[in-house]
């Protein structure tokens, strides 16, 4: 997992997000490196493939709003279980499909809180 000790850090000044976004999938542009300098409401976490995410000490989820995107339906929603799991206010699962263009093709979205459920 890569991007949450300066969510940490800002936690412990007692300062939140507005927003987490945890990318499950490849991140190219590495945004997790410089989210908080960049947009500091918008925390960017990347979650590694060999991180196990039952395993994951998500404390930092408390009480915000996280979204969880990639294109692994089953480990999207073990990330976004454990979210809940960690008492996270809202999460919101984005399972997206990659096309040979690059382009990104929403399949699933759920949201814990039932306002932005939707499936292709």
């Amino acid at each position: 997992m890569r991007g949450h000790e300066a969510l940490i850090a800002m936690r412990r000044q007692g300062l939140r997000p507005a927003m987490v976004w945890i990318g499950t999938s490849p991140d190219a542009s590495n945004l997790w490196r410089d989210w908080q300098r960049c947009s500091p409401a918008h925390a960017r976490i990347q979650i590694d493939p060999e991180d196990r995410p039952a395993m994951l000490d998500l404390r930092w989820v408390i009480g915000l709003t996280v979204a969880i995107d990639g294109h692994d339906f089953d480990r999207v929603q073990a990330v976004a279980d454990a979210c809940q799991q960690h008492e996270a206010a809202r999460v919101i699962a984005v399972h997206v499909a990659a096309d040979q263009h690059q382009q990104h093709q929403v399949l699933t979205v759920i949201d814990s809180k039932g306002v932005h459920t939707w499936q292709q």
